[in-house]
């Protein structure tokens, strides 16, 4: 995109199966590409691919992180977090490529991962739980009997928002939860 503009640019080919997943680094110098919408018995590992968003070019498989990814994405001090199944695993990657494993919930199959802009991060999984876990105090937060589809952390990591294809959208402050009439 370029002002009211779209255009033609680098198209990256993956070649796996349903990729789901896309994240810039917040220096806008590495584009992962990763996680599965879709998963079959027996499924091989899916690692993230790292590319190039001023080349398209491939650059790096992070061949490390293991079992089939279902989330990905970027924290603010550039880390690249994945959510993976068999085995389930929050794996952080960090700029220098060191890894190290975070807090994970009861199942991660299927799990959706909120990465925020700082040191928060959600997961939840296809069983109800939800996990918030602060990557610099490592303060871990569950909730139980929780339904999301999607989420995402406000810019100031303040509040977690959360989206339902039943119940619609609802805010979490850390203390209670707000909800929101949709249209």
């Amino acid at each position: 995109m370029s002002g009211q503009q779209c255009g033609a640019g680098h198209i990256l080919a993956p070649g796996r199966r349903s990729e789901a997943r896309v994240s810039y680094s917040p220096d806008g110098g590495v584009l992962a590409v990763g996680a599965t919408a879709t998963w079959g018995e027996g499924d091989a590992d899916n690692p993230p691919e790292l590319w190039d968003p001023a080349s398209g070019g491939d650059r790096e498989v992070l061949m490390d992180v293991h079992g089939v990814v279902f989330g990905i994405g970027h924290s603010g001090d550039g880390s690249l977090l994945a959510l993976t199944s068999g085995p389930d695993s929050l794996t952080v990657i960090d700029p220098e490529g060191t890894l190290s494993e975070g807090p994970v919930t009861a199942s991660t199959q299927f799990a959706e991962l909120a990465v925020g802009s700082g040191s928060m991060v959600a997961v939840h999984s296809g069983e109800g739980e939800l996990l918030t876990w602060d990557r610099t105090t490592d303060e871990q937060v569950f909730l139980d009997d929780i339904d999301t589809d999607r989420m995402c952390w406000s810019p100031d990591e303040s509040t977690l928002y959360t989206l339902d294809s039943e119940n619609g959208a609802a805010a979490w402050d850390g203390e209670s939860w707000r909800e929101f009439e949709l249209p």
